[in-house]
């Protein structure tokens, strides 16, 4: 086998992303046949060598998480436009200060959205390759017609290409439950404009497997991600 670099092996092998990789690698916690390895181009050969890490990747592993947010309306997912402008991080607690964003809600928009300092987690949701529902409930300015909604449904061409199809539920006269499997820059307020009306609302109440649940404005929910990492590092191939 054609000898890789140890962090392209540890990336492709789902461990870490590949900026992650780099920047454990450069930090001590892998060992390549036992020896530490600090060079992340160091080439290696996953058949024959053993990759394990240093005992510290456990305190790495208790550090990693994700955090469920109920985004209100009027903040910023990031890069806020002014100063005085507030963005998801600045309602969140300092220690959340290194997480980022998976995906974004538009300032007008608001519901859940996930930060993580996982880069592996984010990946899984930001590949085009991994569908993951996300669920809103979106209020139109005017009733759209059976006719929009069928079109919607079935998907429609915006300026960035067409949209996949999607779900959608008429609740009252003018709201609806969307549901998508693809997350394109203000796709539902393109989409409703294109049946010649306006987005009044929109508030996204599950991304994937997580819901918004009960989360009061503002607020969030911190999750573990340790056995999740663990699991990864004890699925790593072993040299035969």
């Amino acid at each position: 086998m054609t000898a890789l670099k140890l962090q392209h092996h540890l990336a492709k092998a789902g461990i870490f992303s590949r900026r992650g990789a780099d920047a454990m690698i450069k930090q001590g916690y892998v060992r390549v046949n036992g020896v530490v390895i600090h060079d992340s181009l160091h080439r290696i050969d996953p058949a024959v060598d053993c990759i394990t890490f240093t005992e510290a990747i456990t305190d790495y592993a208790h550090s990693l998480g994700y955090v469920l947010i109920h985004k209100p309306r009027g903040v910023w997912t990031n890069n806020k436009q002014h100063p005085k402008d507030t963005e998801v991080r600045d309602i969140l607690p300092p220690s959340f200060a290194t997480y980022s964003s998976i995906g974004r809600l538009d300032k007008d928009s608001e519901g859940l959205i996930l930060f993580t300092n996982d880069g592996v987690f984010a990946n899984g949701f930001l590949n085009a390759g991994d569908r993951h529902e996300r669920v809103y409930m979106v209020q139109t300015k005017r009733p759209l017609t059976p006719a929009d909604i069928k079109r919607l449904m079935a998907g429609v061409r915006l300026s960035d290409g067409w949209t996949q199809p999607c779900t959608i539920q008429k609740t009252d006269s003018t709201t609806y439950r969307f549901t998508l499997i693809e997350g394109k820059n203000r796709q539902i307020r393109r989409m409703v404009e294109s049946c010649r009306t306006q987005v009044a609302r929109l508030k996204r109440i599950q991304f994937g497997p997580y819901e918004l649940g009960d989360l009061p404005v503002g607020g969030h929910q911190w999750q573990s991600l340790q056995a999740v990492f663990m699991n990864r590092i004890s699925g790593l191939p072993s040299p035969l």
